[in-house]
């Protein structure tokens, strides 16, 4: 009776034997498998987002360039209009000066006369009226160029920052969650980082069959 016993304990431990290593050849490998699988593609997928990132933020940074050189452009257009106005009013200025000299040049040349060949009666009733009549006209008015001004904008990294954008750590995970698992016919299977053996419980009353147990001795799986 105690031989019978004990060759229906080893046939049961063989079948539970068999079982679990079915389970785990069938089930928690190929699960395990995709896993490092879909882990992998996760980590492929993560490295082609980080590059769009940087490619996102060199985009932002070209764009705020560009937006840079425009406003740069259009000031310095601006300076151009004013700069040409104003030098166009100085050149004015500077003809009806030279004008004026040569008006003085003449006016020097017509009082130059030989004074030595008149009266000075004669030359008073000669030239009297032109005398009297000869308004010496004043040196034209000038007028100082005003240059332009520049109103320096306060920039700082907060503002730029803004325009910019901001990186920040993400929320959703590139992943897969490691849960426990229910094996197909019930039994808990736990996928643990941890090397695991098989150890036998031995047979007493009642056979159990195999427990899967970490190196630290901790009960993985039982029926």
């Amino acid at each position: 009776m105690v031989t019978l016993d004990l060759e229906v304990a080893n046939n049961e431990s063989l079948k539970q034997w068999n079982e679990n290593l079915m389970n785990i050849r069938d089930t928690v490998l190929p699960e395990s498998l995709g896993k490092v699988k879909s882990q992998k593609e996760g980590i492929k997928i993560f490295k082609e987002e980080i590059a769009n990132l940087r490619l996102s933020m060199k985009q932002s940074a070209d764009e705020i360039k560009i937006t840079v050189d425009t406003v740069l452009d259009d000031n310095t257009t601006n300076l151009d209009i004013m700069e040409a106005s104003i030098l166009g009013e100085m050149a004015e200025q500077e003809k009806e000066s030279e004008d004026y000299i040569l008006y003085l040049e003449k006016k020097i040349v017509d009082y130059s006369i030989d004074m030595s060949t008149w009266k000075p009666s004669e030359l008073v009733m000669t030239f009297s009226k032109e005398i009297e009549n000869d308004i010496l006209i004043t040196f034209p008015e000038l007028t100082e160029p005003r240059v332009p001004t520049f109103t320096k904008g306060i920039i700082t990294k907060e503002k730029v920052g803004r325009l910019f954008g901001f990186i920040k750590p993400g929320t959703d995970p590139r992943f897969p969650k490691y849960n426990d698992e229910t094996g197909p016919d019930g039994t808990l299977i736990v996928l643990c980082p941890q090397p695991v053996i098989m150890e036998p419980t031995g047979f007493v009353t009642k056979v159990d069959g195999y427990h899967t147990v970490t190196t630290e001795e901790d009960l993985l799986y039982t029926d």
